[in-house]
């Protein structure tokens, strides 16, 4: 976990962390270890990309859609959000996105108190040359499964399924 101590920082908008991550683009603006417990990403994915259902263990994520739209199953309920939307997702409660419509999503991830899921992009992702998405649809930033299992369990994030969007 964080220290607790904080102390203030500034990002410019085209400075963070950036890493491609399952053929999408996370750029970190702040970690848990600046912030005393939470961390903010830009997360942008393409058209159609869809999450496995998954599971954060230690961590709550809150997603506020800048553009695109943004399809989440929480538990067993669909939220949709757009531009001005904001989806919560607490720990430990069954999850998977999939970006709607014919354009990229983006959003911003707020998430925490651990930091379990930016140092699981840092071991499995790889850094990106610029703030862009990758080659798509290359699956840049896939590890092989053996690994990737492994940092899963290590960062405490379980894998239940494929997508459950039809």
């Amino acid at each position: 976990m964080a220290d607790a101590t904080a102390r203030p920082f500034a990002v410019g908008p085209h400075q963070g962390d950036a890493y491609w991550y399952l053929g999408g683009l996370i750029v970190y603006k702040a970690s848990s270890e600046q912030t005393g417990g939470w961390g903010l990403s830009v997360e942008t994915y393409p058209a159609g990309f869809a999450s496995a259902l998954h599971v954060h263990e230690t961590e709550d994520s809150g997603f506020y859609v800048l553009s695109g739209r943004l399809r989440v199953r929480v538990g067993d309920e669909d939220i949709t959000a757009g531009p001005g939307g904001l989806i919560f997702l607490p720990k430990q409660v069954p999850h998977a996105f999939r970006v709607e419509g014919d354009e990229p999503a983006t959003w911003i991830n707020i998430q925490g108190p651990t930091g379990d899921f930016r140092r699981l992009v840092e071991e499995t992702g790889e850094r990106a040359p610029s703030a862009t998405l990758p080659p798509w649809p290359t699956a840049t930033g896939t590890p092989d499964a053996e690994s990737s299992a492994d940092a899963r369990a290590r960062h405490r994030l379980r894998m239940l399924g494929p997508p459950p969007f039809d």
